[in-house]
């Protein structure tokens, strides 16, 4: 969890320069989010992800086992990135985003992965994510749909480019994935501070 805490302070300090993105696709108004205070999001949903233009299980074809044999676990950390990153940004803005069910009674996120750049060596290391979320009323009424885009990029400093290749095709691809993910949730909170407010 403390890895988690860094993560999302190093984040914070980096939206600037970073290319993370929104857009909104869909807004209701009147404004139903005002002074809604709490949320409810469900779990990442990988169901239809374009992995750089591959479905996934073309992509998963065409690595190695180690890296195919590791990808749910990476898409599992991402899903809990995503959700702590959530929790922990929303505590700042004065919101409540808990992971879980719809329980009825607070407004809901459906997070829905889009694209999926899970990291590659160009000088850095880099992945990409783009993220579909609805928010919807605690009866299911979709409120807002909007597209986040988070990027993990660092820098592989003291690192050649053949170890860096190896490191973008092994267990470095889910550290890159959490970031990106943690930063697609840092820049929905941002969001969601605005809508709340009116």
């Amino acid at each position: 969890m403390i890895w988690l805490r860094v993560l999302v302070a190093s984040i914070a300090l980096a939206l600037v320069a970073c290319s993370s993105t929104l857009s909104v696709v869909e807004q209701a108004d009147p404004n139903p989010l005002v002074a809604a205070p709490r949320f409810v999001v469900l779990p990442l949903d990988f169901s239809s992800v374009d992995i750089v233009g591959k479905t996934e299980a073309e992509y998963l074809a065409k690595q190695e086992p180690e890296s195919r044999e590791a990808f749910p676990s990476d898409k599992e950390g991402m899903a809990k990135a995503f959700a702590v990153a959530l929790e922990m940004e929303a505590g700042t803005k004065g919101l409540t985003i808990t992971p879980g069910a719809a329980n009825g009674k607070d407004f809901v996120i459906a997070p829905k992965v889009e694209f999926l750049e899970p990291g590659y060596w160009g000088g850095a290391a880099k992945a990409v994510t783009k993220i579909r979320l609805e928010i919807r009323t605690a009866d299911g009424k979709k409120v807002d749909e909007i597209v986040v885009k988070g990027v993990s990029f660092k820098t592989q400093t003291g690192m050649g480019a053949l170890e860096a290749v190896q490191a973008s095709k092994t267990g470095d691809r889910g550290s890159r994935m959490n970031k990106a993910a943690a930063d697609a949730a840092m820049v929905l909170v941002e969001y969601l501070a605005e809508r709340t407010r009116g």
